[in-house]
């Protein structure tokens, strides 16, 4: 009887053994994806500042946002079609200076 019940302690710590085991790789493996997770989020948060109207620089941004400042600029309609004329052709030389070949063609 005692070499039976020392066979199923046995057994016993060595399932136990392996659930701890287990169970130490899968808290391991959260921790792991919860670093992962937390690193995107910085870098998320680091890319937003830093493209942020904050850090560009750009004078007109906080003034708009609270509402003072220039008010927006309105152009005519004649103004509107000679800045996108002005756009479409400076677009038109730009692709045709990196695709000379296919301008040619």
């Amino acid at each position: 009887m005692d070499a039976h019940e020392e066979e199923l302690k046995k057994a016993s710590r060595v399932a136990l053994n392996n659930y701890n085991q287990t169970l130490a790789a899968e808290q391991e493996e959260n921790r792991k994806e919860q670093r992962r997770t937390e690193e995107r989020e910085n870098s998320a948060e680091i890319w937003h500042t830093m493209t942020s109207d904050m850090m560009t620089e750009r004078v007109e941004a906080p003034e708009g946002a609270v509402g003072g400042g220039r008010p927006p600029q309105i152009l005519s309609d004649s103004e509107f079609h000679q800045n996108l004329i002005k756009r479409l052709d400076f677009y038109e030389t730009t692709l045709i200076n990196k695709n000379p070949k296919k301008s040619q063609a």
